[in-house]
């Protein structure tokens, strides 16, 4: 996929990511969803759930299965620089896209943007899929906006948040998931 040039002048590529970037991937997840460094207050979750945001074993299962991929936008000149990263699920006709994580030294450059066209188009192309189905916590507003404003739409559906199957402690709640579409 073609390499896009950031505000900050940094060379990013797109990638399905691998095994050796585990390590990596996990550090970018955990800071963008949980680590409080994020320089916009709703583009992290931190004041609402504390505790893993992933695992390793997760993130082994979305690179080994035939019908999802990770997505890495790395930095060109320093392999393993992520930018950010997105997983995309053939559920039928839905590609389900979640794992949305934009480093917090790139965010406000129009990453997540980015990220989220590379998904649907990966959902299109690789699964044929003819929509696009993602969870967003509830309570997270400015976030649900920031999809409608890319063609997503309240389904009416929720899904629990499974707290006690990650170990994380929710600091609000009781959520849940608002489950939104964009068809293609």
């Amino acid at each position: 996929m073609p390499a896009d040039t950031m505000k900050s002048n940094v060379k990013l590529a797109i990638r399905s990511a691998k095994f050796t970037d585990i390590p990596a991937l996990l550090v970018l997840v955990e800071e963008a969803y949980r680590g409080g460094k994020a320089t916009v207050a709703w583009k992290n979750e931190h004041d609402m759930v504390t505790g893993p945001r992933t695992s390793q074993d997760e993130l082994s299962k979305y690179i080994t299965a035939t019908e999802s991929s990770i997505l890495v936008l790395e930095s060109e000149s320093e392999s393993g620089t992520f930018a950010g990263c997105v997983c995309v699920e053939k559920h039928g006709a839905d590609a389900h896209i979640g794992l949305l994580a934009v480093s917090p030294s790139f965010q406000n450059q129009g990453v997540g943007r980015r990220l989220l066209e590379y998904a649907e188009n990966y959902g299109q192309t690789q699964f044929g899929c003819t929509s696009g189905v993602m969870w967003v916590l509830s309570g997270r507003d400015e976030l649900l906006e920031f999809y409608r404003r890319r063609g997503y739409e309240k389904t009416g559906e929720t899904v629990p948040f499974p707290a006690e199957e990650f170990g994380v402690t929710l600091l609000k709640g009781p959520p849940l998931f608002i489950v939104i579409r964009r068809r293609f």
